[in-house]
């Protein structure tokens, strides 16, 4: 995920959108579930 302020944020796995909170959960690298508003995130990418 490339966020607005420029850092890219590498994920184990697909993201999941929650439109009722407005918030993408995800799993970092180190297995850690986090949470980022979408409203932060500029474009999602799979490689």
């Amino acid at each position: 995920m490339a966020t607005k302020d420029g850092r890219m944020i590498l994920t184990d796995g697909k993201p999941k959108i929650d439109d009722n909170t407005g918030l993408i959960s995800y799993r970092d690298q180190q297995g850690n579930k986090m949470q980022i508003n979408r409203d932060d995130v500029s474009q999602i990418i799979e490689r």
